[in-house]
């Protein structure tokens, strides 16, 4: 999946997020999160790399594993820096 593909699914109803070159879809897990639905939320359709790895244990690490739905794949236009 490419970055545009995940971007697409960026609502309540449809909520994926991209953690470490790994696609997730956590539309039915949001609501279950500890910190509340909102901060799952808070990054549908965008790459949570960063602030997964600040505040996920271990356990949350592998707990996403049931919510993989793919790689992320670059395409040669995401792949290019800013003009």
């Amino acid at each position: 999946m490419t970055r545009a593909e995940v971007a697409r699914h960026n609502t309540r109803d449809d909520c994926w997020i991209i953690v470490s070159g790994k696609v997730y879809e956590i539309t039915a897990w949001a609501p279950h999160h500890p910190g509340g639905a909102g901060i799952a939320r808070i990054y549908a359709g965008k790459d949570a790399t960063a602030e997964f790895g600040d505040y996920h244990s271990a356990q949350a690490v592998a707990h996403m594993a049931h919510f993989c739905i793919g790689e992320l794949v670059e395409t040669s236009e995401e792949a290019k820096p800013p003009a």
